[in-house]
């Protein structure tokens, strides 16, 4: 049975489809510097528009996001960075008298472990559980510092992602309208309200949780300058980054702080684990919901559930995309649900 001429059509778009994902999967690692670029224009777009809404021109609109932008991160770098870099290179110097410090006091705890009266099944247990906790950590700490070094690798591609995102802003209504022209005018309404509820949900995931890690970076810092606890930027921004990572960020984030404090004193670090316990419940009571607010929609259980997926799949990186994109996959879901029916 020969094809009809809108048979013929379809043919033709999906060949093209097909091919194009084809050829994107093979120069899949040429495409990293797009993808940061599409990052950061997402990001500053809506910077953009509220310049745009006081009476400024696209340009001038962009450009003055461009400035604030470049503004913290040159605030960043001159001043932030440097004080990082000195508690890291103290940090290093101090490391092999810190391990040794560590290593007495997993030692002592050690033999008291050993001198409790335990049943053989349970101490089974806890010692599998043990390792199994290592394991994990070390693996986490490896993903972690991989994913830091290919940073550097891709340095090429990061710096010039600004300029591919400047390009982005620009002709983003542009851009925005000829992808809608694709679509069928049949369908085309559906397309633009899927599109309207994805951002949403993205932009309530991405932003929220990038102001969210702001607060508990400096809260972490700010606690930890008060309790003269060593290496307290340092440790800031390491509890704020992996705060990223929803309900296990913070877990994560405790362990150094917590590490550090525990080598100075165990007061100190009982005081800084109610810090992070105070921290989290603030985070997750009223700081967290008051930023996403509703936005994504998404059950704990299934977020952690998600974390933990992508977390098998893919590492540290995946537990950093994997409720973006369940957020993605659970409204694009709600409106196949809605053509369907």
């Amino acid at each position: 049975m020969l094809l009809t001429r809108k048979g013929l059509v379809y043919l033709l778009l999906i060949m093209i489809v097909g091919s194009a994902g084809i050829f994107l999967w093979l120069v899949r690692r040429a495409l990293y510097p797009f993808f940061l670029a599409c990052i950061i224009a997402y990001l500053l777009h809506p910077v953009t528009r509220t310049f745009q809404a006081r009476g400024m021109k696209r340009l001038t609109a962009i450009l003055l996001a461009y400035l604030v932008a470049f503004g913290f991160v040159a605030f960043f770098c001159l001043e932030i960075l440097p004080l990082m870099l000195a508690d890291l290179q103290e940090f290093s110097q101090m490391l092999p008298a810190m391990i040794q410090k560590s290593e007495n006091i997993i030692g002592q705890m050690g033999d008291h472990y050993q001198s409790l009266s335990l049943p053989l099944l349970f101490r089974q247990q806890v010692d599998e559980a043990l390792l199994l906790f290592q394991y994990d950590l070390t693996a986490g700490l490896a993903d972690l510092a991989s994913l830091a070094i290919g940073m550097f690798r891709y340095a090429i591609g990061i710096l010039i992602s600004p300029i591919l995102a400047f390009y982005l802003l620009y002709d983003w209504d542009h851009i925005k309208d000829a992808l809608v022209l694709i679509v069928p005018r049949s369908g085309r309404r559906q397309v633009i309200t899927l599109i309207k509820d994805l951002d949403d949900v993205l932009g309530g995931v991405v932003r929220g949780q990038l102001l969210v890690a702001v607060f508990v970076g400096l809260c972490v810092t700010g606690c930890l300058l008060y309790l003269h606890v060593p290496y307290a930027l340092l440790i800031g921004f390491v509890a704020g980054t992996l705060d990223i990572i929803p309900y296990f960020g913070a877990i994560l984030g405790a362990v150094p702080a917590v590490t550090v404090a525990l080598l100075t004193s165990p007061a100190v670090a009982l005081k800084v684990g109610v810090l992070f316990f105070i921290i989290h419940q603030l985070e997750g009571t009223i700081i967290g919901p008051k930023i996403l607010g509703d936005s994504v929609g998404l059950h704990p259980l299934l977020v952690i559930f998600c974390l933990f997926a992508g977390g098998e799949l893919f590492g540290v990186s995946g537990m950093l995309l994997a409720v973006p994109i369940a957020a993605i996959l659970k409204v694009c879901l709600h409106h196949l649900i809605g053509v369907i029916i």
